[in-house]
């Protein structure tokens, strides 16, 4: 039950829409399928640090005031700088198969855009607690399942996006940067009102 219940949770955050899908989708239309793929990876090691974390009981050191201001501001930092970015880029013609970006660069910028969200923590924090209340002992199993689920799920993002990369051109993929940039800075200053709220 507790394994479902994970890949469940897991598999629901297909239909979440964060600056996540964007850094995924970007980098697939632009750099090809093994960029998106180093994506997810790097999506991956930050849930899953998260994840150790509470699985050794350690709680209380991501949910904690400090830490969570820390995040706020780097996370507010990296999404606006990336959102800055994406405004900035200038219209070129897509090739999928040839990346401009080393694979650690993409597993970089996957792992910061996640781990540096103090939404992803809190994430985090709440089910946790929620796999510790219900299935106790178990709970490892849960949690372990559920990144697991995410990184399907992303994958899955990463193979659809392969798919749309016919209906792009280089116009089309030129607006999807826009409205991508317009998305993370939006996100950013929602972050930074997080911060003011703490």
């Amino acid at each position: 039950m507790f394994v479902f219940e994970g890949l469940l949770y897991g598999f629901a955050t297909l239909f979440i829409i964060g600056p996540v899908l964007f850094i995924l989708v970007n980098a697939t239309l632009q750099n090809g399928i093994k960029s998106g793929f180093s994506v997810a990876f790097g999506i991956f090691l930050g849930d899953l640090f998260y994840a150790i974390l509470i699985i050794k009981g350690l709680n209380s050191l991501i949910n904690n005031s400090f830490l969570d201001t820390y995040l706020s501001l780097i996370g507010f930092g990296i999404l606006f700088g990336f959102g800055i970015t994406y405004l900035l880029k200038k219209e070129k013609k897509i090739d999928a198969n040839r990346s401009n970006k080393t694979h650690f660069q993409n597993f970089f910028k996957g792992f910061s855009i996640n781990f540096f969200n103090p939404f992803v923590v809190s994430f985090w924090v709440l089910i946790g607690k929620y796999g510790e209340t219900k299935y106790e002992n178990k709970a490892v199993y849960f949690l372990i399942t559920l990144v697991f689920g995410i990184l399907i799920m992303d994958i899955i993002k990463v193979l659809l996006s392969k798919k749309l990369h016919s209906f792009f051109n280089s116009k089309k993929l030129f607006l999807f940067y826009k409205i991508s940039g317009s998305v993370m800075i939006l996100f950013s200053f929602r972050i930074l009102y997080h911060f003011f709220k703490l």
